[in-house]
């Protein structure tokens, strides 16, 4: 009852790794509270959440970043982001909590501001990131009629696209899963990780009851609440009859916990590592892609299995693919289709 009188709406839950954390409800919003119930981060987000709706009222007014992210945070786009998106953005309003007091119009922040704001941030890659989220934030500034321009737009990251983080060569692939067997915890990761295809926050939480059949079929937590396909991975039958031996939990638990994603992901670097390469687990999922493609997969049947919503994010994935193994495959399934003829 204390807790009620002191922190209305404040409840506890248990996240997807069993950790108890908070957070807070009222009037159809809702917001996270961390971990530690009482500490000081706790106590800024309940007064932040309590402050942002009258804030939002007052933003049109006071034109000021501070009052601009309080709406922001209010508004519908920003509680329709899944968890991770919206921890980015917090990362973002925490780098501008220095201009909170500070207008944010036209005449107060334009494209040099920016810059040098953006300028601040170490490495291209995050520089990037926040480019576009403030680019979001700015736009949302003239919907509201806090500005009449968008200064991201002129702005430069330093970031130059690439095809991002390298698959795994056939050979890198071989040699890491042929060391560690079916039958071990590491084995079982690395096999479920190649097979799926599956990225990090989505393997952890697979479980039996994505399985069926001899398939697995999941919904990707990137893809949060959206109308995306599912994720559909037919398996070999040696990972299928380990799997069907797990029938509680998830798949990858350890002692009845589930595995962590930051956990799986340095284990999987620290294999690499041992076996005298650089890899993450990110290159896992491409060299899956690249090497059902080399197999005469089309790039919908990739898309399928990787979950990806959009077959454009595929090819983006298979840049590094073998050409001649595609060129081949594709040549063998249009002479087998004119010998059927």
């Amino acid at each position: 009852m204390a807790l009620k009188r002191k922190y209305p709406g404040v409840t506890s839950y248990a996240d997807r790794h069993g950790r108890r954390r908070w957070r807070v409800r009222l009037d159809g919003r809702q917001a996270e509270l961390g971990a530690v119930f009482g500490s000081e981060e706790f106590e800024r987000r309940y007064a932040d959440f309590l402050a942002a709706e009258p804030a939002a009222r007052e933003a049109a007014a006071t034109g000021t970043f501070g009052a601009l992210i309080a709406a922001f945070k209010n508004g519908r786009e920003f509680r329709a982001y899944t968890t991770a998106t919206r921890q980015g953005y917090e990362r973002l309003f925490e780098r501008l909590r220095v201009l909170a007091d500070l207008p944010c119009s036209d005449a107060a922040f334009r494209t040099h501001h920016a810059q040098a704001f953006l300028d601040q941030i170490p490495t291209d890659a995050a520089r990037n990131t926040a480019r576009k989220r403030l680019g979001v934030l700015m736009r949302f500034a003239m919907r509201w009629g806090l500005r009449h321009s968008d200064p991201v737009a002129a702005t430069w990251s330093g970031y130059e696209s690439g095809n991002g983080i390298a698959p795994w060569t056939p050979e890198q692939v071989e040699m890491v899963l042929s060391r560690h067997p079916l039958d071990t915890p590491t084995g079982l990761a690395l096999h479920l990780l190649y097979e799926t295809g599956a990225a990090l926050a989505d393997v952890v939480r697979l479980g039996p009851d994505n399985l069926q059949g001899d398939v697995i079929v999941y919904r990707r937590q990137k893809l949060g609440k959206r109308s995306a396909p599912p994720a559909v991975c037919p398996l070999s039958p040696e990972l299928l009859a380990r799997l069907r031996a797990i029938t509680s939990g998830t798949f990858l638990a350890i002692a009845g916990k589930p595995r962590s994603a930051a956990g799986l992901g340095n284990k999987v670097r620290s294999l690499a590592v041992e076996c005298g390469f650089a890899g993450s687990a990110h290159g896992i999922r491409k060299a899956r892609a690249n090497a059902l493609l080399s197999a005469g997969a089309d790039i919908q049947g990739v898309a399928a299995i990787l979950g990806h919503g959009e077959v454009s994010t595929t090819a983006h994935y298979t840049r590094a693919a073998s050409r001649l193994d595609i060129a081949k495959a594709a040549a063998a399934k249009t002479n087998h289709q004119t010998k059927s003829d």
